[in-house]
C-alpha cells in the first residue's frame, strides 16, 4: 500500500490540520507505519525494515534513533523517504518540482527578454571571425605570431 503525505499528515475530508514545520521525522515515520499496517504494526515493521523488535517499537512509538530510523531509510529507500519527509517539511515532493519547474520557466523567459533587448538597442552585431579580432581571417590576414622559446 502506497502511503501518501497527506495521510501522515492526518488530513482527511474537509479537516485540514497545519502541522508546524518542525514536526520530527520520528513522528511522521510512526504515522506513516499507523497509516501503513493498521493492525500486526510492530511485526510488519520487523519484516519490512529487517529491525529487532526493540527497534520496531521504538518506530510505532515514535521514539526511534537516529541509528534506526537511518536503517529505515536504507531499507524503505525512496518509497518511505519521501512521503515521511514530505510531511515533515509540509510541501510533497511533486509539488516542489512544480514550483521549481515554473521558477526555471521564469528565469528561461526574463532571460530571453533581456536578449531579445539588448539584441534591439545595440544592433547588428559584426562578426569577430574565427581568431576574435573583429576582422575575418581571409587570405590578407596577418598570420599569428609564433612564441619564443
Amino acid at each position: 500500500m502506497t502511503v501518501t503525505h497527506m495521510e501522515i499528515l492526518g488530513r482527511d475530508g474537509a479537516n485540514f490540520p497545519i502541522l508546524p514545520l518542525l514536526r520530527q521525522s520520528r513522528d511522521a515515520l510512526a504515522r506513516y507505519c499507523e497509516a501503513r499496517w493498521p493492525i500486526g504494526r510492530r511485526k510488519a515493521v520487523e519484516r519490512e525494515w529487517n529491525l529487532s523488535p526493540d527497534e520496531a517499537r521504538g518506530v510505532i512509538e515514535a521514539t526511534a534513533s537516529a541509528a534506526t530510523i537511518d536503517k529505515v531509510w536504507k531499507a524503505g529507500g525512496w518509497a518511505v523517504a519521501l512521503p515521511v519527509l514530505s510531511s515533515v517539511i509540509g510541501e510533497s515532493v511533486e509539488d516542489f518540482l512544480i514550483t521549481e519547474r515554473r521558477k526555471q520557466l521564469e528565469v528561461a523567459q526574463r532571460t530571453g527578454a533581456l536578449v531579445r533587448h539588448l539584441r534591439a538597442v545595440s544592433g547588428p552585431v559584426p562578426d569577430a571571425g574565427p581568431a576574435g579580432g573583429g576582422e575575418p581571417a581571409g587570405e590578407g590576414a596577418a598570420r599569428p605570431r609564433r612564441r619564443a622559446g
